[in-house]
């Protein structure tokens, strides 16, 4: 759904980039009927009756001294505009230099003084950190004399008798704060004072920490408005700089202006005013110049009422084609679904194909081996013991002998899975493997119903469109198939047999096959079907017959080519890594490079899937040629059928051909019978020569591979 959504998404773009590319080329070409139209009025302006002119000489001495004046003026005005623009110009070029030094010169005295005073600030923060660290050293310095002073005065005091008693203590009133944390020192125990120190180092850091967060803050704040200060300083630069082309360009405009409304009023004041019989000529072509816009302007109005028709119209359609659009991507999104479940499903039956034949191909070896070695048993006894093994088999048959049961049972599993007596069609024919017979079966009855559905809608269609109605009739939903639709099957697990002894909730238990060989089709119409054939048509019909073996010997290459490839991977397993297993003959003999059996695996894993792939796209392939030779057989065989097509004007595209040319005639239908069975028709040959590439590509990938897992 996604890869779907994806692809959808593409083509709607490359739709509007079309549609965009044919309004430009509308655009353009509108534009050139306007211009064609501008020059058109101009001759037209140009053709009218002008007024008697004096001699040709005269006028163009009178243009020659006009242009004259202009060109003097314009140079003057030219040379004046040079002269200042160069004074200016060395003038800026010289304050620009002196800006740039300056301000060179500024950046870099700003960056010594930030330089310094960030230095400073380091030194002073350092010597902070350190005049601090003193003071707190200091502090636990005099603590712990007082600690140890305190110390020595207890111990004194317990040398001394009880009678003497110590003078008491008086502080020096030279420092009262020194002497006042000497009291609280003493007053302390040395743990208390260590804790005390310890919290004043704590109370140190945590302030040096919050200095410098802010001083962090600080300096990113700063950082910012620096960068912001920049910006604004490039902004106003740049402003400038188109503020002064700005006005460079408006001065030169008006320089310009200056020297035409100059040059003007001197044609003005020289030509016009003498003549009056110019003014009045004048006036006239302006009346003549009215009564033309008067008539263009009804023009326009016509063509404006015309273009919002068409735009209406347009709209309309683009609406239409939306909702046709998205009809088509429904119906792509459920065609996809539906070709990918198909895949799957005829992936899923060919892998059952191949397990039931390798399942009856080791059955069958199996009963040979045991009958073997039963045969072997009896054979290898002695005369004498004879008698003896004799008695044992009759002792063995009265106890129900086991292993002969086990046989017959293996015999008897064996000859029903080689029975394909259900599965034959009413003429006797028994080609192809079961899964595929069912699924052609399957498909064959399911695409003709959809084919007749979709050929009686068609002929609908052609009758409604040949009587002219506008209208698309509502197709009416075709009634639902007998045989139900098979669920897509995701999962890798094996499907059931649709045998008699496990039937299918769905199809009855004796299962008829739908045939698809031409016989039952012609058993249906009779004898006298065949007698109103042409000698052509039953050629046809004979022809048509052999197409469903068209693909047989590919199918049966394909099948070797997937045994093939089951055996190399059985083989596979056997080759060593390091090649330390590899006769030391042939590895001295050939120069064959060493190879991991994991590459070996995956290398015939891929081949395999690729060969897989083609299996299923060959069995598609024959399903619908099938639905197709079918069609052709009830073209063939009904009669009145090729006059009917050929008057609806209706084509039969081969498979996955979608433009395959429309069939006019009964002729051309018969002709395109005739390429289909003869294989000669473009999708049919494409169709070959890529089936026999792809098995060109198998079978030479698989000599490789046995060559390297031989070797």
């Amino acid at each position: 759904n996604e890869a779907h959504g994806a692809s959808v998404k593409l083509q709607r773009n490359a739709l509007d980039h079309t549609q965009a590319q044919e309004l430009i080329q509308h655009l353009r070409r509108d534009n050139e009927l306007l211009t064609a139209e501008v020059e058109t009025l101009l001759a037209l302006s140009a053709a009218l009756p002008t007024p008697p002119t004096p001699h040709p000489a005269e006028s163009q001495a009178q243009q020659l001294t006009l242009a004259l004046r202009q060109l003097s003026d314009k140079l003057s005005l030219a040379e004046s505009s040079l002269v200042k623009l160069t004074h200016d110009l060395l003038s800026a070029h010289a304050e620009a230099t002196r800006a740039r030094r300056a301000e060179e010169q500024a950046y870099a005295l700003a960056a010594r003084a930030r330089g310094r005073e960030e230095d400073a600030k380091a030194a002073q923060r350092s010597l902070e950190r350190i005049l601090r660290a003193k003071e707190e050293e200091l502090r636990m310095a005099d603590r712990a004399m007082g600690a140890y002073a305190e110390l020595v005065r207890g111990m004194e005091g317990r040398r001394s008798s009880a009678s003497h008693t110590p003078p008491p203590y008086h502080e020096s009133s030279g420092d009262e704060a020194d002497g006042t944390d000497k009291e609280k020192a003493s007053s302390m125990s040395p743990l208390d004072s260590l804790e005390e120190g310890k919290r004043g180092l704590n109370r140190l850091f945590v302030e040096m920490s919050d200095e410098h967060e802010r001083l962090e803050v600080e300096l990113a704040r700063l950082a910012g408005q620096l960068e912001d200060e920049q910006a604004r300083a490039v902004a106003e630069a740049q402003g400038a700089a188109d503020e002064r082309e700005l006005r460079a360009a408006a001065e030169g405009e008006l320089a310009r202006l200056r020297a035409d409304d100059t040059t003007a009023a001197k044609m003005v004041s020289r030509y016009i005013l003498p003549f009056p019989r110019s003014s009045s000529s004048l006036y006239s072509e302006l009346a003549t110049l009215d009564s033309l816009s008067a008539r263009h302007t009804a023009t326009i109005q016509t063509l404006s009422a015309q273009i919002e028709a068409l735009e209406e119209r347009h709209l309309a359609e683009q609406e239409r084609a939306g909702r046709l659009r998205t009809a088509l991507d429904e119906l792509g999104r459920d065609v996809q679904r539906e070709a990918v479940g198909r895949r799957r499903e005829v992936a899923l039956r060919i892998r059952l194909v191949s397990r039931e034949e390798r399942l009856r191909e080791r059955q069958r070896r199996w009963v040979w081996s045991v009958e073997e070695l039963l045969r072997g048993d009896e054979n290898r006894v002695s005369p004498h013991a004879g008698q003896v093994v004799q008695e044992l088999n009759e002792h063995a048959l009265k106890r129900n002998d086991f292993p002969m049961r086990i046989v017959e049972d293996a015999c008897e599993m064996l000859s029903s899975l080689d029975s394909t007596a259900d599965l034959k069609y009413k003429d006797g024919s028994d080609d192809g493997a079961l899964a595929r017979i069912i699924v052609a079966e399957n498909a064959v009855r399911q695409m003709v119903e959809e084919l007749q559905a979709e050929t009686t809608r068609r002929m609908e269609l052609e009758v409604a469109l040949a009587r002219g109605e506008k209208a698309i009739p509502v197709l009416e939903p075709s009634p639902s198939s007998n045989v139900p639709t098979k669920p897509v099957l995701t999962s890798p697990s094996p499907l059931p047999l649709v045998t008699k002894s496990s039937p299918s909730p769905e199809l009855p238990v004796d299962l008829v096959p739908v045939p698809i060989s031409p016989a039952e089709t012609l058993a249906v119409a009779g004898d006298i079907l065949l007698r109103q054939t042409s000698d052509r048509q039953k050629e046809l019909l004979e022809s048509l017959s052999d197409v469903a073996h068209r693909y047989d010997h590919l199918q049966h290459a394909f099948r070797d080519c997937h045994l093939a490839l089951q055996d190399l991977k059985g083989l596979a397993t056997l080759v060593t890594v390091d090649g330390t297993s590899v006769d030391a003959a042939s590895a001295s003999s050939s120069h064959i490079p060493r190879i991991s059996p994991h590459v070996l695996e995956t290398a015939i894993s891929r081949l395999d899937d690729y060969t897989e792939d083609a299996r299923v796209e060959l069995e598609i392939r024959i399903s619908d040629e099938a639905v197709l030779a079918r069609g052709f057989e009830m073209l063939l065989a009904v009669p009145g059928a090729l006059a009917h097509q050929s008057s609806a004007n209706l084509h039969f595209p081969s498979p996955r051909s979608p433009a395959t040319p429309i069939v006019d005639s009964d002729e051309d239908i018969v002709e395109q019978i005739g390429r289909f069975t003869a294989g000669t028709e473009h999708s049919v040959q494409r169709a070959r020569e890529t089936f026999e590439r792809k098995l060109d590509d198998i079978q030479h990938d698989i000599a490789v591979l046995k060559r390297v897992v031989h070797d």
